[in-house]
C-alpha cells in the first residue's frame, strides 16, 4: 500500500542529466497540460504513473541479450512468477511490490504504463509472495538472488527497475550489487536506512492467529481483525491475500505468513 505521502526517487546509472531533464520536464507536462488529474481518475496510483512516465519518456536506455550474464551466484534462488502487463517490445521495467503484496497491486498502473507507451511493464511476485514459492528464509541477499536469477533465465541483462517499500529495498540492493544490472532504479515509500519500527508486526500476528477453519469469507476475516488491526484500508488490504484453496473449499493464505514473521 502506498501510503498517503508517497515519497520516490529515481536513479540514473548512465552518467547523464537524463533524469534531471526528465524531472524539470514532469514539472512542465503537469503545469501546462494538467495531465496529472487525467491520469489520476484513471489509476489510484497516479503519482507513481506521472514520475514513472515522466522518468522513462526521455531515454529508454537498455540491454537486452540473448545469452545469460556470468558469474551470477543464483544459489538457493527460486523461480519467481511473473505477471506480464503489456508494451512488449519497449525497455522492460521490472515491478517489484512490497510486504504482503503482490504482482496484483500493480495491475492498474502497470496496464497504464504500458498503454502510454512507457515501457515494457513485468511484475515479479516475490519469494513467500503470492504465486511465487514457499521458503523457510527471506532474506534481502536472497530475494536479490531470485530476481537476479528470473533476469538471467530470460536473458536481460540490463532493465529499468521500480520497488515499492520492501521490494524498493530488494531493488537498491540489486542496484548496489549489480549496478551493471540496472538501467533504471525508482524506489517508492522507502528510503535506505535501517528501519526499527515495528511496523507490520501488529498485522503479521493477527494474520497468523486468524483461524482459517472457521473462516468461509473473505468479510468474516475483516471482522476478526478489527481488534488488532486499527485501519480500515489496511484490514481489507490483508484480506486480499485470501484465496479459496480448490481441494478444500476453505480460505488459505496466499503469502508464506509464518515465513515472513
Amino acid at each position: 500500500m502506498t501510503s498517503r505521502y508517497c515519497c520516490i526517487m529515481g536513479v540514473s546509472f548512465d552518467g547523464d542529466d537524463a533524469v534531471v531533464s526528465g524531472l524539470a520536464d514532469m514539472i512542465r507536462w503537469i503545469q501546462v497540460s494538467g495531465a496529472d488529474e487525467g491520469v489520476k481518475k484513471k489509476s489510484k496510483n497516479g503519482a507513481v504513473f506521472l514520475c514513472v512516465f515522466a522518468a522513462l519518456r526521455f531515454k529508454n536506455s537498455f540491454q537486452m541479450e540473448n545469452e545469460t550474464s556470468n558469474g551470477t551466484n543464483r544459489g538457493n534462488a527460486v523461480e519467481l512468477y511473473a505477471r506480464d502487463l503489456g508494451g512488449k517490445g519497449r525497455a522492460p521495467l521490472v515491478l517489484l511490490h512490497g510486504l504482503l503484496g503482490s504482482t496484483r497491486n500493480w495491475q492498474t498502473t502497470g496496464a497504464d504504463l504500458a498503454h502510454a507507451g512507457a515501457a515494457h511493464i513485468i511484475a515479479l511476485d516475490l519469494r513467500n509472495h503470492g504465486k511465487s514459492p514457499h521458503t523457510d528464509t527471506m532474506t534481502y541477499d536472497e530475494m536479490v538472488a531470485d530476481v537476479v536469477a528470473w533476469l538471467d533465465a530470460r536473458g536481460l541483462m540490463r532493465v529499468l527497475l521500480m520497488g515499492h517499500s520492501m521490494g524498493g529495498k530488494v531493488a537498491m540492493a540489486l542496484a548496489c550489487r549489480h549496478p551493471h544490472r540496472i538501467a533504471r532504479l525508482i524506489v517508492v515509500d522507502i528510503a535506505p536506512k535501517e528501519y526499527q519500527s515495528l511496523s507490520h508486526r501488529a498485522e503479521l500476528a493477527a494474520m497468523n492467529e486468524l483461524d482459517l477453519r472457521v473462516i468461509r469469507r473473505r468479510e468474516e476475516a475483516e471482522l476478526h481483525f478489527e481488534s488488532r488491526v486499527s485501519d480500515p484500508s489496511m484490514r481489507k488490504f490483508l484480506v486480499t491475500n485470501l484465496k479459496r484453496d480448490h481441494e478444500t473449499g476453505g480460505l488459505v493464505w496466499m503469502p508464506n505468513v509464518a515465513g515472513i514473521t
